[in-house]
């Protein structure tokens, strides 16, 4: 749940990310246009690959690791190269931050699904999903404002963000601390 603010600042601010991280010398405008784009896509997969983590802790907790395993192996090999293969020719290097983000979210859904279907693993009560969903809407909407905010000085924009980044994820912590018993239930 906190990576959602840091998912969301990277989505919508990645220009500016790779605009202070990398762009000096050799690396100019151009390769900076081509850059962000692709970190845009795989801001995606923070979320899930956390979600894939928390999950998979949870199998290894029941010294269940075999399934998760596969899964992860299936999801790699299978799901995100197959992806790259089919997109490859049509999208460029665009499909292999595709098949990364589509191949990451399938992987934590059937971790979630097969959670669930051998524990009663879930993630939340209809309530808690409600407060999550309203979190990350809340989310967006703030870093969306702050993205159309006339700032032209890179760092302070990023500054700016950051700053709101830390007081979302403060945000986050008050509004689901506590609600740990709610998410293995």
């Amino acid at each position: 749940v906190l990576l959602i603010p840091v998912t969301i600042a990277l989505m919508l601010f990645a220009e500016d990310a790779v605009i202070l991280i990398f762009q000096y010398g050799n690396f100019d405008a151009a390769a900076t246009e081509r850059t962000y784009p692709l970190l845009q896509l795989l801001s995606w997969t923070m979320v899930g690959l956390a979600m894939n983590t928390y999950i998979t802790r949870f199998f290894y907790a029941l010294e269940r690791s075999v399934l998760p395993i596969l899964l992860n192996i299936m999801s790699v090999f299978g799901i995100n190269i197959l992806l790259v293969q089919l997109l490859i020719d049509n999208l460029g290097v665009n499909a292999i931050a595709i098949a990364m983000v589509v191949s990451t979210l399938i992987n934590t859904a059937m971790l979630m699904i097969l959670a669930y279907q051998q524990y009663r693993f879930s993630i939340g009560s209809i309530q808690w999903l409600t407060r999550f969903t309203l979190f990350s809407l809340m989310i967006f909407v703030i870093f969306y404002g702050l993205s159309i905010l006339p700032i032209s000085i890179v760092i302070i924009r990023l500054l700016i963000v950051g700053l709101f980044t830390l007081a979302t994820i403060g945000i986050g912590f008050k509004m689901f601390v506590g609600s740990t018993k709610e998410i293995t239930k």
